[in-house]
Parts: structure tokens; C-alpha cells; sequence
């Protein structure tokens, strides 16, 4: 069964793929189970697009709904992938 907030709807997985040469790459996550808003997972998901794009990183963004007794995705949050982005000069490895 899929997951909804206290709003009734959906959660998201926003998971961003990072585009290079041939291949794509997952790069980062929001999980919207970690957040009592959808606005603020929208808001964030704004964000990093707007981010990639300022640094012109080519990037797709892929919305899942996570069912209840899906395990978190092994990603890096957006957070934790833009600190360490700043910490590299503005440019994933």
C-alpha cells in the first residue's frame, strides 16, 4: 500500500539522476516520509532542480510513491549531496 501524509496525500520519493556521458547515475534522494509537509519536499525538490541547473549539471528527476514497508533508498539526502557539492567546488565527482 502506498503512503499518504496526515493530508491524505501521496508521499514521494524524489530521487535525482545525474546525467553523464552514457549513463545515469542516482545521485540523491528527498524522501518525503521525513517530512510532515509536501509543500517542504516540493520546496526542496525546487530547490536542487534550480541548483543543477545553476551549475549546469544535467539531471532528471524521478517522482516514486514508496509503499509503507519499503527500507529507505541508499542515497545521500539532498542535503547531505549539495554540502558536499559546495565542499567540492560545485561540482559532483
Amino acid at each position: 500500500m502506498a503512503v499518504t501524509n496526515t493530508a491524505g496525500k501521496y508521499v514521494y520519493l524524489y530521487i535525482f539522476w545525474v546525467l553523464r556521458n552514457d549513463r545515469q547515475d542516482a545521485v540523491c534522494v528527498i524522501d518525503g516520509r521525513r517530512y510532515a509537509d509536501v509543500q517542504v519536499t516540493d520546496s526542496l525538490a525546487n530547490e536542487a532542480m534550480a541548483e543543477f541547473a545553476r551549475l549546469r549539471i544535467p539531471v532528471e528527476m524521478e517522482l516514486v510513491v514508496p509503499d509503507e514497508d519499503e527500507p529507505p533508498l541508499r542515497l545521500p539526502s539532498w542535503e547531505e549531496y549539495h554540502a558536499d557539492l559546495v565542499n567540492l567546488g560545485e561540482k559532483p565527482q
